[in-house]
């Protein structure tokens, strides 16, 4: 699982053109849990180039990963498109963003409602879709998830599916022992033959995915590093 922030401006906004310029490399910022993520304008894990933006700016926390639910599930399709959104929403680790400067940082939610943060450390909790603004930046920051959770393939060697195993949790996705359909990926290697895991995959719109795709899952260093593309 990991949060995302993406550069965005207003229409009409002076940003607008901030994007297209040197600001125009602001991200997207990947964040994988656990960890806290330093914003400001040097020597941060989110560094913006812009005099309105303290030295260090804010603290963005992401908190651990829940645990994966039970993936028994029963009823129609529309029962187990919610039965998933809700297992994600237990699973996703929390987010908030923590103010240290004296600019301040606004948190506006989907429909443009200010979240007031009333706890003594000028904290935030976010959620998706929340905009992100450190005063004064032109620029401001809009977050998304990205729901990996992976299940290495029964037909992979023993060995190599420990592996695999391993880079996926160390990237921060999740991972399920046995095919469901609340995995969001199936991880295949070298000389897969088709099998029920293979077709229930297909037919359910999830993610095949080679095994290198775990692997440079694992490499990614920063936040500023991409997440590798899904089709080969």
């Amino acid at each position: 699982m990991f949060w995302i922030l993406k550069a965005e401006a207003a229409a009409g906004d002076p940003g607008q053109e901030l994007l297209s310029g040197s600001l125009g490399k602001l991200g997207p910022y990947i964040l994988k849990a656990p960890g806290t993520y330093k914003v400001g304008r040097k020597d941060s894990d989110i560094s913006i180039n812009d005099r309105a933006v303290s030295r260090h700016h804010a603290d963005i926390v992401v908190g651990p990963l829940g645990p994966l639910p039970d993936p028994a599930v029963s009823g129609t399709a529309v029962d187990r498109t919610k039965a998933m959104a809700d297992w994600i929403s237990i699973w996703r680790p929390s987010i908030k963003v923590k103010d240290v400067s004296k600019f301040g940082t606004l948190v506006c939610d989907r429909s443009g409602t200010k979240k007031q943060s009333e706890t003594p450390d000028r904290s935030a909790e976010l959620n998706e879709g929340d905009l992100v603004v450190f005063l004064h930046c032109k620029v401001h920051f809009r977050l998304e998830c990205k729901p990996i959770i992976a299940c290495v393939s029964s037909v992979v060697e023993s060995e190599r599916r420990r592996q695999l195993t391993h880079n996926l949790k160390s990237a921060g996705a999740g991972v399920v022992a046995q095919w469901s359909e609340f995995a969001t990926h199936l991880v295949v290697d070298d000389g897969a033959h088709c099998n029920d895991e293979i077709v229930a995959a297909v037919s359910a719109g999830r993610h095949l995915v080679h095994s290198r795709w775990a692997e440079a899952l694992a490499l990614r260093q920063t936040v500023r590093d991409v997440l590798p593309p899904e089709e080969e």
